[in-house]
């Protein structure tokens, strides 16, 4: 019997991002496109515990995603977990970010202008669901951006979330509430014109999806309510002003 090594299975290719706790690199693995996630070493911590944090944090990783699969959220499917390197092989999802195609929205009907609209309110509608489903089966993602979905261009509602590398498993109301203030306040900052109509979108098709598990979307929505006033005060030297 032959008895194969990691190497004879996985091909690391090009460095993609580094972030402040990992590492993404592209590659194959048994011939297949991936992405690896490795957390890498923090030299100001003691070498052992550094190990375990970085371990229990990919292990943590890796169930948030599994109970996500279970529960129908598209997200990216493990296909390995590399335990001495804190690392996990994903499978890659094709498509550009949502960030991008906020950014620049063309990239959806060659330049047809009157097709945008409609297409990016499709994809908030899928993308409220997603979020919705992922919240019902108790999961906050601590990093709800529009550069964690990954938008396939050939299937327009389908919408896969990424990086749960700040994840939790939890049923606190006022985590699911920072996801959405977090999304909402991030697409303001990238999107051409007034996203606020893909927002409402997004909110209803996340209500009703919430909702449908069973989910008191009452008390999200008065938690979202609240983070959303505070966010819209800041502090000057003569005092607080209204955005």
């Amino acid at each position: 019997m032959h008895v194969f090594r990691l190497n004879d299975l996985l091909q690391v290719d090009t460095l993609v991002f580094r972030g402040a706790e990992a590492v993404i690199y592209s590659g194959k693995y048994l011939k297949e496109p991936v992405i690896l996630k490795i957390r890498y070493p923090k030299k100001y911590r003691h070498p052992q515990l550094d190990f375990d944090l970085r371990f229990l944090r990919t292990k943590m990783e890796a169930r948030i995603l599994q109970r996500a699969l279970a529960a129908g959220v598209n997200v990216p499917s493990i296909l390995a977990i590399l335990s001495k390197h804190s690392g996990l092989v994903l499978k890659f999802i094709e498509g550009v970010h949502l960030t991008n195609l906020l950014e620049n929205p063309e990239q959806l009907s060659d330049n047809d202008q009157e097709l945008w609209p409609r297409r990016l309110h499709n994809i908030y509608q899928e993308a409220g669901i997603q979020v919705g489903r992922l919240h019902a089966c108790g999961i906050a993602h601590g990093d709800l951006t529009p550069h964690n979905m990954i938008i396939n261009l050939n299937e327009l509602k389908q919408v896969h979330i990424i990086d749960f590398g700040l994840a939790s498993v939890t049923n606190d109301p006022e985590k699911f509430a920072t996801d959405l203030f977090t999304f909402l306040k991030t697409m303001q900052t990238v999107a051409k014109g007034d996203p606020s109509y893909l927002f409402e979108t997004f909110m209803k098709a996340y209500r009703e999806e919430y909702t449908k598990w069973g989910k008191d979307y009452t008390n999200v929505r008065v938690q979202f309510d609240d983070l959303n006033k505070r966010g819209r005060y800041k502090v000057r030297e003569k005092g607080f002003y209204e955005e």
